[in-house]
């Protein structure tokens, strides 16, 4: 079984030695010194379950596959609804504003896949579902969409640090306030301080 690389050791009396071999190892969060059967040296990094779950939230190899992972899957779905309100919005507005830009759906910046984006002009749009994002206090009670708040809190305090302005949309407004919506972008638009014009 070992020779077809179905496991780690020949036979019982073998693994029963690897067993009793231990290694040493430092905990990468914590520093704590710990042992590990040698035979899981390469694998065990932490010396806990809180320990590893603050590496992988750390880890900056895990978390790059991670984003790019959910980019993929972002990306191969077909855009809801409301994205397909924002963006159509998105080529009026620009239409009408006689700049000369394009803008992105399901752009990359930095860990996050936003809705769409206008990179030359540093914006970051988001289609919020109302449900989902808690437009209602009532739906605030479910975690999931407390999360989701507290997620999208974090989202745009970090992408106002690197310099992106972030306009979140409810889906209620894109479907039956359109031109407020709209009004809201234009305004952002002519606020760039230096737009390019066609």
């Amino acid at each position: 079984m070992a020779d077809e690389g179905g496991g780690k050791y020949c036979s019982d009396a073998c693994r029963h030695v690897g067993k009793r071999t231990r290694a040493a190892k430092t905990c990468p969060v914590c520093a704590t010194v710990f042992e590990v059967p040698a035979s899981l040296e390469a694998s065990r990094r932490t010396c806990s379950r809180k320990c590893r779950t603050e590496f992988l939230r750390t880890d900056p190899t895990l978390l790059a596959v991670l984003a790019q992972a959910r980019h993929n899957q972002l990306t191969s779905r077909t855009p809801t609804r409301p994205e397909r309100i924002l963006y159509g919005m998105l080529d009026q507005v620009i239409a009408e504003s006689r700049l000369d830009v394009v803008w992105e759906p399901q752009y990359r910046v930095g860990r996050w896949t936003v809705d769409a984006a206008i990179p030359t002009l540093k914006i970051v749009l988001q289609a919020d579902g109302d449900y989902w994002h808690g437009l209602h206090p009532k739906w605030r009670e479910d975690p999931r969409v407390r999360r989701n708040m507290d997620n999208d809190a974090y989202q745009n305090r970090k992408l106002r640090e690197m310099g992106w302005t972030v306009l979140r949309f409810w889906e209620c407004n894109l479907i039956r306030a359109l031109p407020s919506c709209a009004k809201r972008l234009a305004a952002a638009l002519a606020a760039n301080p230096n737009p390019p014009s066609r």
